[in-house]
Formats: structure tokens, C-alpha cells, sequence
């Protein structure tokens, strides 16, 4: 297009108000440019009318027409009388032979009482401008003004290269997004089908966790491979999370506790229960990996949400181990912390952490979700409930391996809250005690110190310090 485009404009004298009107928009768009052909400025006494009005709609210099719709030209138009109708038959010509679909546009002048707007019968279809509505004029004469320059406000982009992506392997998938939608959108808005949308994606997560075994390899990169599936199964670890921190949120249901156990129960059969191999299988580790991460994860999700009755019951809960007909409480989730594939893959590439387990956790926090000193909490409240179960003779064991990865020494904000002695009460059962004067006992029984590695060697902390025991329950 040359840099003045030409634009034929085609009415019919309804009358002085339209004429009027028309006349308007022709000098308007000469302001911006545009060489506007109109009848009233170029069809002079003694020219043919009829061939002037063909030339502006056949010549190739004349790049659009613009034909202004009101009630006078689409009756016009249609029944092929008077100027309008000799302009019709030279335009629908042109339309209907696709000789330049793009010259020619329809503009909107006038609607009936309805609002339906008038057009002749060979353009009802096509898209059209409407300048009737003075409150859109602005932006649809902009708009017209684009078409006559042919520069849309939407530019379709350059094709692209084909996606490298297309040529990767696929990665593995756990494959229940639609299931996770439809628990999302059931708990959310309190649907009454809520349980079932939740045991329905739990059922086809704990099926689909297969698709993630690793079988051993003939050669030696066992290790690598299970430590490959570890990070493969990251976004099914946080899409569970996920789940169960929309049911926490909106307490939906009311008694979670058989889910929950219902699905850690389902993942420590994945790390135990191999049909051919102990759970010291190392083709195991990524699902004791896992088993361990949701676990001590659901722990600081109860605590987050101050679900403290639950926190308490899955401590209690004994997981059946098929493999050896026997029970294990939460704490064989971390009993078995050093995880030979894990460990095997930090000696490969030289790394030096003090718990390569933890490290790899912290790595994978998903902030939306859980934070570093959630997690953390979490891991202090699990080591003082396994002290006092050892003081009382049970063979709970938990180590803080999180200690090390807060930003500062600053005191736990749940044990912060517990000096109050109704905050207390409320969180007292997640240790097993009954006031705290019995947590007093219960700790000093025990081990009253845990290590942690420092800069200058394996320094001892006192847990009393740690919880600021002293200051628990002294305010009401």
C-alpha cells in the first residue's frame, strides 16, 4: 500500500442529517491522511454519475470503499434502485468474485428500534464497523483507521522454530491432573462429592506410583538412575502436597485422619514392599525417599494448620510392613535416614553435605507450600516426641537434620506461641503429655541434647533451649 491510501465512500442521501454525518467522517479521516474520493467533492456538473461511481470501485488505485449502512441504502441496495443500487451491483460483483475481499467494509450509521443494525442482504455476513454508538466511536474509528492502513492492533507473530522439547523423551508422568482438578474444585467450593473426588485421586496416585519403579540395570548407574527418578517425581510429590493442603485449608473433610493414614500407608508400601527385594533394596530409595519427605511434609502441614490432634495420631499410628508382618510408627519413615543411592550420587560428584537426604528436601520445598522453618518446627516437634516415646520405653528415633538450614538462631515460632497456657493446651497431645509439668519430666528423662554440625566440627544443643522449655505455659 502506497504511504496515502485512497477510500471511496459510498452512501445514500437519506437525508440532510445523514448527509451531514457522512461529511464528517470524510473530513475526519482526511485529517488522518487519507484521501477520502467522496461525491460530493469529486463528482462535478456534467460527469456520469454511474461511471464515476464504477471507477471508484473498480480502480486499482482506489485500495478501499467504505459503504455507510443505514435504513435507506440496505433497502436500496437490495432492491438494486437508484444510485446506491448501481454501486451495489458493481461492489457485490466484486465481493462475490474474491477478487479483493479486504477493499471493502461495511459501517454501521444507523440500528432499528431494536438495535439491530441495517446492511444490505449480501453483507449481513460478513464483519462490519459500527460508528452508530457515540460511546465506541473513538475506539472503532480507530479501528477503521487501522483497515484503511492496513495495520491491525492484533499482528499475528512470526512463526516459530518447532520446539526442542518435541524431540526430548518424554518425561514420566504420575497422570492424575484431571483427578487433581476435580478435588481442587470439590473441596474449594464444598462439594458434596468432595471425599470421594479426594479418595478417587489418592486411589489413582498411589496406582499410578508405579510407573516410577526403577528396575536394575545391568551395569552399575543404579544409583544414578534412582536419584534420576527422585527428581522426576517432584511434581507428583508437590501436586499431593498440594492436595493435602487444600483439604487442611478448608477442613474439608472434617475427620481427615483416614485419609491421611490411607495414603502414607500406601506410599510405605512403595518403599517396603517389594515384591522380590527387602526394603534395603536400592532400587527402593526413591520411594523411601518420598515416604520420608511426605511424611515429615504432612507432619508440618498439621502443625502449620494447627491440626494437632492429627499431628498426634499419625505419630501413634503403627504402618503395616507386609514384607516382614510388622508395624512401624512414623519414626521408621527417618529411622532408615541414610539412603545408600542418595548418598552413592554425593560421593560420585564430590559434594559434602552434612545429610544429603535433608539437603535434597530443602532443595525441593515448594515455598507455595511449605516454607524452611515450617519444615523445621516440624522436625524439632518429631525429635522431642521421639525422646519422650524413648524415655517411656519405645524405640522412637528422630533426628533436627533441618537445624543447619535456618537463617538464624532464633526460637521456633510454634514454641514461641506455647508460652501462652491455652496455646499449650491446645498443642500439648503432639508430644504425648498431659500438662507441662509431665513435658518437663519426660525431656529431662531423656536425651536433653541433640548434634549439629558447624563450621567448627559437631557442636551439642540442648533442646530445653532450643523450645525455650522454661518459658512454656508462664502466660495465660
Amino acid at each position: 500500500m502506497t504511504d496515502t491510501p485512497k477510500l471511496f465512500i459510498s452512501y445514500c442521501w437519506s437525508s440532510p442529517e445523514h448527509e451531514a454525518w457522512v461529511l464528517n467522517l470524510a473530513e475526519e479521516l482526511v485529517g488522518q491522511g487519507i484521501n477520502v474520493l467522496l461525491d460530493k467533492w469529486d463528482l462535478r456538473e456534467g460527469h456520469e454519475a454511474n461511471k464515476f461511481m464504477e471507477r471508484m470501485v473498480t480502480d486499482p488505485t482506489v485500495t478501499k470503499v467504505a459503504m455507510i449502512f443505514d435504513k435507506q441504502y440496505a433497502e436500496k441496495a437490495n432492491s438494486r434502485t437508484g444510485g446506491v443500487g448501481t454501486e451495489t451491483q458493481i461492489i457485490s460483483a466484486e465481493i462475490f468474485n474474491q477478487q479483493n475481499p479486504d477493499k471493502f467494509v461495511g459501517i454501521i450509521a444507523e440500528t432499528d428500534e431494536n438495535g439491530k443494525h441495517y446492511a444490505p442482504a449480501y453483507f449481513t455476513s460478513r464483519i462490519f464497523i459500527d460508528l452508530h454508538n457515540t460511546e465506541e466511536y473513538s475506539e472503532n474509528f480507530e479501528q477503521l483507521v487501522r483497515w484503511i492502513y492496513d495495520k491491525p492492533l492484533y499482528v499475528k507473530p512470526m512463526l516459530g522454530n518447532r520446539p526442542a522439547f518435541l524431540d526430548e523423551e518424554p518425561e514420566k508422568s504420575i497422570g492424575t491432573h484431571v483427578e487433581f482438578r476435580r478435588l481442587a474444585d470439590a473441596v474449594r467450593n464444598g462439594r458434596p462429592h468432595a471425599v470421594g473426588a479426594i479418595n478417587e485421586y489418592f486411589d489413582k496416585f498411589l496406582k499410578n506410583l508405579e510407573i516410577f519403579r526403577v528396575e536394575k540395570p545391568e551395569d552399575s548407574s543404579i544409583s544414578e538412575k534412582v536419584v534420576e527418578s527422585i527428581d522426576t517425581l517432584l511434581p507428583a510429590k508437590d501436586e499431593l502436597l498440594k492436595s493435602i493442603n487444600l483439604m487442611f485449608q478448608y477442613n474439608i473433610p472434617s475427620d481427615q485422619s483416614f485419609l491421611i493414614r490411607k495414603i502414607l500407608t500406601g506410599l510405605v508400601g512403595y518403599a517396603c514392599n517389594h515384591p522380590e527385594n527387602s526394603h534395603h533394596s536400592t532400587t527402593m530409595d526413591n520411594y523411601k525417599f518420598l515416604m520420608y519427605e511426605m511424611m515429615l511434609s504432612v507432619l508440618a502441614l498439621c502443625l502449620k494448620y494447627e491440626k494437632f490432634s492429627l499431628f498426634y495420631e499419625i505419630a501413634t499410628y503403627q504402618f503395616p510392613i507386609k514384607k516382614s508382618y510388622s508395624e512401624k510408627t512414623f519414626s521408621f519413615f527417618r529411622e532408615h535416614e541414610e539412603i545408600y543411592s542418595i548418598r552413592e550420587m554425593q560421593r560420585i560428584r564430590n559434594q559434602k553435605f552434612y545429610s544429603p537426604e535433608t539437603n535434597l528436601l530443602i532443595e525441593r520445598l515448594n515455598q507455595e507450600i511449605l516454607n524452611i522453618e515450617e519444615i523445621a518446627i516440624a522436625d524439632m516437634v518429631c525429635t522431642i516426641y521421639c525422646i519422650i516415646s524413648a524415655a517411656k520405653g519405645n524405640g522412637n528415633y528422630w533426628h533436627p537434620f533441618t537445624l543447619p538450614y535456618r537463617k538464624d538462631g532464633s526460637k521456633f515460632s510454634l514454641f514461641s506461641s506455647a508460652k501462652s497456657k491455652n496455646f499449650f493446651d491446645k498443642m500439648k497431645c503432639i508430644f504425648g503429655v498431659d500438662s507441662i509439668e509431665d513435658l518437663k519430666i519426660n525431656i529431662a528423662a531423656g536425651d536433653d541434647y541433640v548434634k549439629q554440625a558447624s563450621y567448627g566440627g559437631i557442636r551439642r544443643l540442648s533442646i530445653k533451649e532450643l523450645i525455650d522449655l522454661e518459658k512454656m505455659a508462664t502466660l495465660p
